[in-house]
């Protein structure tokens, strides 16, 4: 019993590590790989060592892991698989089971298997797993092939077929769940539930390294066309043809960037003249040819470090960008989320709180850098400055953390300066300071030195509220020093007059 509970608990802590690994390629379809002939005694075997901490040994979706994966494990006794090739409604082939098995769902705590165990296990499973539901046998009994959906001449990705797309996007209501963005924001999501009755969101199309089966434009006009069996998202086979399969699918696939953004240590931070602009359009925050603004890109995990945890966030990335003046430095935030909290309670969402953000730095500066407080809200021996905003009252305060419990508001700290707007599914918030304050209980900033810097969020409507928030781990914040032209141009004097110089000694030294 105590190795079944250690088991389970390396399976909770390590899905967010297995996922991150698993959902880098984007836009890449999975080769197609040769499927062994498969043996279900075997793969029960298989199913009961490797998959049911998360299915259950009987296959209903409730193993042990249940409580604490996103979406719940698949309940293969109802035969309803979403990643398919047939036609809506139908089952699975066995060659989809055994790509879904091979491939992982990205963006769920289904790892991808292949290279963990053998084709030939995964072969076996895949027979396994039709013994779960009598489904298999009675369309076996049939004796036809199952209908699949044909995928038709590409048409490339064009400005004019993206408009397309768009159009259709817009015709067949597709706004509706997963919002005019794209950015899963649509007027029905907060309603939407799956076959089980356990809420469900739809896909978020501006992260296409979540799209559960794939995110290559033909993945993704197969979804279209097959519905995903369990969901509220319909077959739209009978209002697509290839050519508007392609179009739609080519606008979906033109949301999101052609590849995961990198994540990098640290954020640099340019200096600008003048002030600093608390308007998200303003040019400085976007550079220009001479002079780019980066906008770094963070994940998010959940907070699963004290209890009550958060294991599957819905927040799960941020983009920053950083400017300094040498007397203010601001930070500008941006993050998706499909709703603006609190919303009106229902039976899907009943717990609705603001939503939140916290930007922590080091509540002093540390005479050594690299001891930084607790990722969590800071701890006793090194207290956390956490820039902790929310979305009721629209402002940032500086709180002092002593641990995610034991935070209290710095007094007579420096004010932060803070604008914020949501728009269609996504937050951008803008929270400016002085560098230097004349408050010794709070941070001094200053250029050309590290500070270590982390990350929180809460979504209101999912329930986010004390412990409950998704995490960053430690960064680097470094604000680059203002060096004016001059003494690039000094030291290049100097270089010159020393070379002249030394060419002088030279010549003396040969006629010597």
């Amino acid at each position: 019993m105590i190795w079944k509970g250690m088991k389970l608990l390396l399976i909770v802590l390590l899905l967010p590590f297995v996922m991150a690994g698993q959902a880098g390629a984007v836009d890449e379809a999975a080769p197609v790989r040769a499927m062994p002939k498969g043996d279900a005694t075997r793969g029960k075997v298989v199913f009961e060592k490797r998959c049911a901490w998360c299915h259950g040994w009987d296959g209903a979706g409730e193993g042990p892991a249940v409580d604490v994966v996103r979406p719940k494990p698949r309940d293969f006794t109802r035969a309803k698989y979403r990643i398919r090739t047939t036609t809506g409604g139908k089952l699975p082939t066995d060659r989809n089971l055994f790509d879904a098995i091979s491939n992982g769902l990205p963006g769920t705590s289904m790892p991808a298997w292949k290279g963990l165990i053998s084709d030939q296990e995964i072969s076996d499973v895949t027979q396994y797993l039709k013994t779960l539901s009598k489904k298999f046998a009675r369309w076996k009994k049939k004796g036809r092939e199952l209908p699949e959906v044909t995928v038709g001449p590409e048409i490339p990705s064009s400005p004019e077929s993206i408009e397309k797309g768009k159009e259709l996007y817009t015709k067949l209501g597709c706004w509706k769940c997963h919002g005019k963005s794209g950015r899963a924001s649509g007027p029905s999501m907060s309603g939407l539930i799956d076959e089980r009755n356990v809420p469900i969101r739809p896909a978020n199309f501006h992260k296409p390294w979540n799209f559960r089966g794939g995110s290559s434009r033909k993945d993704i006009y197969l979804r279209f066309n097959t519905g995903v069996n369990g969901t509220p998202m319909p077959s739209f086979q009978d209002q697509l043809d290839n050519e508007k399969s392609w179009h739609l699918a080519n606008f979906v696939r033109s949301l999101g960037p052609e590849k995961r953004p990198q994540v990098r240590e640290t954020i640099y931070t340019e200096f600008i003249e003048g002030d600093i602009p608390m308007d998200f359009e303003d040019p400085k925050w976007h550079g220009n040819d001479k002079k780019k603004v980066v906008s770094y890109y963070f994940p998010l995990l959940g907070q699963i470090m004290i209890e009550p945890r958060r294991f599957w966030p819905n927040v799960d990335d941020i983009y920053i960008k950083a400017l300094h003046n040498g007397k203010d430095v601001a930070f500008l935030i941006e993050w998706d989320d499909p709703t603006k909290s609190p919303i009106a309670p229902n039976k899907v969402y009943p717990l609705q709180y603001a939503d939140g953000f916290d930007l922590q730095l080091p509540l002093l500066r540390p005479e050594d850098p690299t001891k930084k407080p607790y990722f969590v809200g800071g701890d006793k021996k090194r207290k956390m400055g956490i820039w902790s905003w929310n979305s009721e009252s629209e402002k940032a305060v500086l709180l002092k953390g002593k641990g995610i419990y034991k935070r209290k508001v710095v007094e007579g700290a420096t004010p932060i300066e803070t604008k914020s707007a949501y728009n269609d599914g996504r937050w951008s918030l803008l929270m400016k300071r002085a560098m230097k304050t004349d408050n010794d209980n709070e941070l001094q900033i200053e250029a050309g030195k590290f500070l270590p810097i982390s990350f929180q969020a809460l979504d209101g409507s999912e329930g986010d509220t004390g412990s409950l928030r998704s995490v960053s781990t430690w960064y680097w914040l470094i604000l680059k020093p203002n060096i004016p032209p001059t003494r690039y141009a000094a030291a290049a004097v100097a270089f010159i007059l020393t070379l002249g110089l030394e060419f002088v000694w030279m010549r003396r030294q040969n006629n010597a």
